[in-house]
């Protein structure tokens, strides 16, 4: 009878059996299995599972449990994952336990498990030789990770991302030669790259990216002496029984330290974003014949860039470095290319759109930011980019590769030197959502772009436009509507009301004048409303969840609506300089919570200032100077946690102090 119920157990869902005779259950895949904090009780049946190889707990409810002991009892354990899993307590002796006691450990899956009462130094210790796989991805380790885990002989895949307190070095030699996978992103793992991760030829991931590393990347010169590359150091305390003899050679037609020297030719994914890595981009990166992703940004490289020996490249970025010189020729051999970031560094020569046409798979292309690159177009490129940058390059022109881009969606062409009139075949460019023209010099073409069918953020701030069209017909998904620091003259037409989705609207520093359209105070989605330094006239107009309303510099009267309290993520007001009267509305002490600035001076508002609650008052900046406001200062403004500025002066109030 026990028998029958043995095998009846191997035909559940998640359960493996190893023997149709025997029935021993050596698997448990019960991952997505809706299992919650009692199912782990000490006394579970699970624990009595001898046999037991694989263990999967991945995404469960077991928040609450504290992970047992017990699983120190399953020696036989091979695999075990509970990846997505927060138990309440995981103790240095259950880690130990857990470590010691399961010898036969190959692979050990902790990912987004709370791992931060682990002290790692002394915790991490005992890991079986067997150990192939180790994954603690944003599992909230802290403390200094041992070097010695770098050596474990068998170990494939290490996973260490998002441990943002987790330190740590990377040792000096006897790397594991089966490393495959190495993810050390977003922890504070420091210091410099040895020439010793070379030994680890197997490695084809490699992601140091939001880390602390520094210096210059070697190299890789091949050591002539065998006990140099054997060599132990301290914390690095494997015995291991085999060394790398002295006849040890890598196959490669390069020299002079690249590929022949590093062992590294199976790389595929390489990420050093945002670390402090200086010196010239070694040789060897160049090199690698399988590479596909390179991501070298944010660091200080300089020198000149190189060319790509093999033509495997799908991602590639270098920028926000110091790299200098031209644009290596190789790009556009790179025929499954399909980003390219090279923007914020020296480069010069010439960008040549004609031969990047190549590159058929190219579809995003960012080099802004390089003041001495020129770029070359004679003909229409191949339809396939998406998202182009090419800001802050000196353009005099928009230019004519463009026009063929029917799939393009974002597009920045700001700081340049782009002049007089946007062209009429932009009008064909139907798939942009995003466009930035802003600091050039233009001055013809709004209604080209307003044209735009799917266009959602324009932003034209700072040229020489002179006219909004009239009608003012925006596209019916536009959100971003910036064309401030212009020379804009007459009214804000009322169709502009039409732009349903709107939710920022700079009209600033323009000569608009007339009133407000009423039909502002219907566009519920405006959040943003900046009007300021123009000669706008009127009262003002309050959309109903507006949290920017800045109409400062103008010629605007009357009151201020008592609409505005409905606003209740109302952030800034400012009115200052116009000719407004009335009081200030009570009812702004309800939204003081969100309200941070409060900017009226020069105007004629009187009464009293309101008594703002101290508890929870957000204000930084109240500036109420030059008007005709009367009354006792209300002490309760400077209990106001955050207040920076107050200005009440030429006012008529009285003020204790």
């Amino acid at each position: 009878m026990e028998s029958d119920h043995r095998f009846l157990a191997c035909s559940w869902d998640g359960v493996e059996c190893d023997d149709k005779r025997e029935g021993h259950v050596v698997g448990l895949h019960l991952g997505c299995s809706f299992l919650n904090a009692s199912t782990l009780h000490p006394n579970n049946t699970l624990f009595t599972l001898s046999h037991l190889k694989t263990l999967n707990l991945s995404y469960n409810h077991l928040a609450g449990s504290p992970f047992s002991p017990q699983f120190g009892m399953l020696s036989n354990l091979r695999v075990s994952g509970s990846f997505g899993v927060i138990f309440q307590s995981f103790s240095n002796l259950v880690m130990n336990q857990l470590v010691d006691n399961i010898t036969n450990l190959r692979e050990l899956g902790l990912a987004e498990t709370n791992l931060s009462c682990i002290l790692p130094t002394s915790t991490f210790l005992n890991f079986s030789l067997s150990l192939e796989s180790l994954d603690f991805f944003s599992s909230e380790l802290s403390g200094n990770f041992p070097d010695h885990i770098f050596c474990l002989p068998n170990l494939r895949v290490l996973k260490l991302r998002w441990n943002t307190e987790l330190n740590g070095h990377l040792p000096m030699s006897n790397w594991s030669k089966s490393l495959q996978i190495l993810d050390l992103s977003f922890t504070n793992f420091s210091g410099e790259i040895p020439n010793s991760i070379g030994e680890a030829k197997a490695l084809r991931y490699l992601d140091f990216s939001y880390c602390m590393f520094y210096g210059e990347i070697p190299n890789f010169e091949s050591h002539s002496n065998p006990m140099i590359m054997g060599q132990l150091v301290p914390n690095c305390v494997l015995n291991l029984t085999q060394t790398p003899s002295s006849s040890t050679s890598f196959s490669s037609p390069l020299h002079h330290g690249n590929i022949c020297s590093t062992g590294l030719s199976n790389l595929i994914y390489v990420d050093l974003t945002l670390n402090s890595f200086t010196g010239a981009i070694p040789s060897w990166l160049y090199s690698l014949p399988n590479l596909k992703y390179l991501d070298l940004s944010r660091n200080q490289f300089f020198g000149f860039m190189r060319d790509f020996r093999f033509n495997s490249l799908k991602h590639l970025d270098l920028s926000d470095n110091n790299l200098q010189g031209e644009i290596s020729e190789s790009i556009y051999r790179q025929l499954n290319l399909t980003y390219l970031r090279l923007n914020s560094n020296n480069l010069s020569g010439v960008l040549n759109f004609n031969m990047l046409s190549r590159v058929p798979n190219l579809s995003w292309l960012y080099i802004s930011k390089n003041t001495q690159l020129s770029i070359f177009s004679t003909t229409l490129t191949p339809a396939h980019l998406l998202d182009i940058g090419i800001d802050s390059i000196k353009l005099e022109k928009i230019p004519y590769f463009l026009r063929n881009q029917k799939y393009l969606s974002n597009l920045n062409l700001s700081n340049n030197q782009i002049v007089e009139k946007v062209p009429e075949w932009f009008s064909e460019l139907g798939g942009l959502v995003k466009l930035d023209l802003s600091h050039n010099f233009l001055s013809l073409g709004i209604e080209v772009l307003l044209a735009l069918p799917n266009l959602r953020s324009l932003f034209l701030d700072f040229n020489l436009f002179n006219k909004l069209p009239v009608p003012m017909l925006l596209s019916s998904f536009m959100e971003d509507f910036i064309v401030s620091n212009n020379k804009v003259s007459g009214n804000i037409h009322p169709s502009i009301c039409q732009a349903t989705k709107l939710t920022f609207l700079d009209l600033s520093n323009n000569s608009l004048s007339g009133e407000l359209p009423p039909c502002l105070s219907n566009m519920t989605n405006l959040s943003h409303l900046i009007l300021k330094s123009n000669n706008l006239s009127g009262v003002i107009t309050i959309p109903p969840k507006i949290q920017y309303y800045i109409a400062s510099e103008n010629q605007l009267i009357g009151e201020i609506p008592l609409s505005i309290c409905l606003s209740l993520d109302l952030a800034i007001l400012s009115l200052s300089n116009n000719h407004m009267n009335g009081t200030i509305p009570p009812c702004l002490t309800n939204i003081s919570t969100s309200l941070s600035v409060l900017n009226l001076k020069n105007n004629n508002f009187s009464g009293s200032i309101p008594t703002f609650p101290s508890t929870g008052c957000q204000l930084s900046s109240v500036d109420l100077k030059n008007n005709q406001i009367e009354g006792e200062f209300p002490k309760s403004l400077l209990n106001c946690e955050y207040l920076e500025v107050l200005d009440i002066g030429n006012n008529n109030m009285t003020v204790y102090v």
